[in-house]
């Protein structure tokens, strides 16, 4: 059995290995795993495995992964073409076994079945209201049978929300449409997926919670 993986053992590896981007980019991607509960979310995640990540940005979880978890396949996409251009500087040693790509925002690769974990890490409260739902039926259906969703988002439910509102307001200038705990398993329950682990976490002013969730 590994060991489990720390927010430092993550934080210095980020620290040593960030590919050349503005300090801003830098600061986000070093310092994101005492926000981010990365830790929890990479001891969930087997030695040898394949992992795809949408919403990948800078590629910093994939690399994380790469590192901690010597995965036999990686593969993300992200909307924002400056981070993929980071991500996939981040990933050029990982090269032979990664797959980087721009995402439209539409249409998920057909691709991502052939992977064994999914993670959807702070994205969905990135997505109108509107069309969550139909976010999650699109990555369910892609997805193929025995492979499972990690889930980690922001808890609407939380008085804390207001600390994620501001922290997207600053960087990304939009307001967060995060979505309740509940009503995300509602969400995931109601496309098919079995709820494996359900756990919640508050860093500093971020009420966090992670879903782990398989399609059978």
């Amino acid at each position: 059995m590994s060991k489990n993986i720390s927010k430092k053992d993550i934080y210095n590896f980020l620290k040593n290995n960030t590919a050349k981007t503005s300090i801003l980019n830098k600061l986000k991607i070093v310092y994101r795993p005492f926000i981010c509960p990365f830790d929890e979310l990479l001891n969930e995640i087997e030695i040898n495995s394949s992992l795809f990540d949408i919403g990948c940005g800078s590629g910093q979880f994939l690399s994380i992964v790469a590192k901690f978890k010597s995965s036999k396949a990686l593969g993300g996409v992200e909307i924002d073409s400056e981070l993929v251009n980071n991500a996939l500087k981040l990933l050029e040693q990982y090269a032979p076994i990664s797959k980087i790509e721009q995402y439209d925002g539409v249409n998920l690769p057909t691709y991502i079945e052939n992977y064994k974990y999914i993670t959807l890490i702070d994205v969905i409260h990135h997505v109108n209201k509107e069309k969550q739902n139909d976010f999650i039926a699109e990555i369910y259906n892609k997805m193929s049978l025995g492979s499972r969703l990690i889930l980690k988002d922001i808890n609407a439910d939380s008085f804390f929300v207001w600390g994620n509102k501001i922290h997207d307001l600053i960087l990304s200038k939009e307001i967060g449409k995060e979505l309740s705990l509940k009503a995300m398993i509602d969400i995931l329950k109601a496309q098919g997926f079995k709820i494996v682990k359900i756990s919640q976490k508050r860093l500093y002013w971020y009420p966090h919670y992670t879903i782990v969730c398989d399609k059978i």
